[in-house]
């Protein structure tokens, strides 16, 4: 049996609903904000937002390299429960011959390659965590470089109002955006095994009559029937 229902019991439908706008949402919010900034300080702010457009696509892929560990982390966990599964219900068949080392090296063997996929998931949500919390600092530093540079003389209040537009900003593009991403990804993978469940051919149930317990003269049929059985001693 190629599918087994722990796996799709198992299937973990992520919040998605909290994110899913942010992907619509943050590129507005950008542009409205990209427009605050331009009455306040001027063509510098396309500075700083040029460094958000650049990690708008750079997190695109990296929800893209998430999608795909996403989907190989979930055919090897599959596999692993499988197994999982094999063993526990031929226990005594193992026990019986001794295979417990052969069995135990080739659950360790499927975690490994689990761990080491559910390894780089984790790497790639590190960056983009790390994007979020870097991001603010560095485009606060090139709007304000492009705007000295520029000519300009930097005011306190000038600076209170980018740096609470850049904030404001942030929250919704660098945290918000890619964790949408990454949801959606992982409902893809889910969706998928969850089509793949329901495509299955559908199992008939056995033609078999079997009467009512009320009935009367009950009657049995045999045709080209073969049969045989042991003789056993009580």
């Amino acid at each position: 049996n190629k599918y087994i229902p722990f796996e799709y019991f198992s299937i973990i439908i992520l919040q998605v609903t909290i994110f899913l706008h942010f992907l619509w949402a943050g590129p507005l919010q950008a542009i409205a904000v990209t427009v605050l900034l331009w009455l306040e300080i001027g063509p510098s702010c396309l500075a700083g937002m040029a460094v958000l457009i650049i990690l708008m696509p750079l997190q695109t892929c990296l929800g893209k390299l998430f999608t795909s560990l996403r989907g190989k982390t979930a055919a090897i966990t599959d596999i692993r429960i499988r197994t999982m599964n094999e063993v526990i219900s031929g226990m005594r068949i193992i026990k019986m011959y001794a295979w417990e080392q052969p069995f135990t090296e080739l659950v360790n063997q499927n975690r490994k390659k689990e761990i080491s996929k559910v390894l780089r998931s984790s790497y790639l949500r590190g960056l983009n965590l790390a994007s979020f919390f870097v991001a603010s600092k560095i485009i606060v530093f090139v709007t304000f470089t492009t705007y000295v540079l520029l000519g300009n003389v930097i005011s306190a209040s000038r600076v209170f109002v980018a740096v609470s537009l850049y904030s404001a900003v942030r929250l919704t593009v660098t945290l918000f955006f890619p964790s949408a991403i990454e949801r959606v990804s992982e409902t893809k993978v889910s969706i998928r095994r969850i089509k793949n469940f329901l495509l299955l051919d559908e199992v008939s149930k056995p033609a078999v009559y079997q009467p009512e317990e009320n009935e009367e003269d009950l009657l049995v049929q045999i045709q080209d029937l073969t049969c045989y059985w042991d003789k056993v001693r009580v």
